[in-house]
């Protein structure tokens, strides 16, 4: 059955079957893992991330501490970088924004990994599809060259099935491609422009800036008593706050 398949392939493409058919099998397998890739980060999000509170200022170094051993437990994008982050909180603040830049610069380096190599498969595949028209057309015109008697539909239709053939298979190919790898590029971009301004957000709340509301890091860890006590606090002078408003 592979054989016939193969048979009919090549009939059906000429000497493009196996350029277009290495094409289609790469573009399949970036498509696949890039879709796994993404359907893993969204499964490691739901396990990851419920809230740090950013309003505990000044960052006292047992919170800190606590909210580490949160987030080594996590494998999610924003708890790595927060991780990152807080492992260098004694660094001024343009130290850690450069150490998070280059972070992220290689974290979006590995989300579009093998992206390139799509977008190229997608322009060069219907070339190879324009290629194997001109193929056809030209063994088309040969076998009417070499016809001594009248033109009979089956000698136009061996050259033209190839031109064909050949054109509608590079499309198939470039279409899922240029497709995909924009949406995979979008992912990509959104994902990591989230993760920086979650980590924007801790990075100015590390440098004592106050009134940061609440941002998603991490699942609600177990704080200690101190931490509960600090956290009635705040709300308690909140509401103050706004009675005497």
């Amino acid at each position: 059955m592979n054989d016939s398949l193969f048979e009919s392939l090549n009939h059906a493409l000429g000497h493009l079957t196996w350029p277009l058919g290495l094409c289609a099998f790469i573009t399949l397998m970036i498509i696949l893992e890039r879709m796994a890739f993404v359907l893993y980060d969204l499964l490691k999000r739901k396990k990851a991330i419920k809230s740090l509170s950013l309003n505990v200022n000044p960052p006292t170094e047992s919170y800190i501490l606590q909210s580490m051993k949160a987030l080594e437990q996590s494998q999610d994008l924003e708890a790595k970088g927060a991780l990152l982050l807080l492992t260098y909180r004694n660094e001024d603040q343009t130290t850690r924004e450069n150490i998070i830049s280059l972070w992220l610069s290689q974290q979006l380096t590995v989300r579009k990994s093998g992206l390139k190599l799509l977008q190229l498969i997608a322009a060069v595949a219907p070339l190879m599809g324009l290629l194997g028209t001109v193929l056809g057309l030209i063994g088309m015109f040969e076998a009417l060259a070499q016809s001594q008697g009248p033109i009979t539909p089956s000698q136009l239709s061996s050259g033209l099935g190839l031109a064909m053939n050949t054109t509608a298979a590079g499309l198939i190919i470039a279409l899922p491609a240029i497709i995909f790898a924009q949406l995979f590029n979008l992912w990509a971009e959104q994902r990591c422009n989230k993760a920086a301004y979650t980590l924007n957000q801790l990075n100015l709340w590390l440098n004592g800036v106050t009134n940061i509301t609440h941002i998603d890091i991490f699942t609600p860890m177990t704080s200690s008593t101190g931490s509960k006590e600090t956290a009635e606090s705040l709300a308690k002078n909140d509401i103050k706050k706004s009675i005497s408003i």
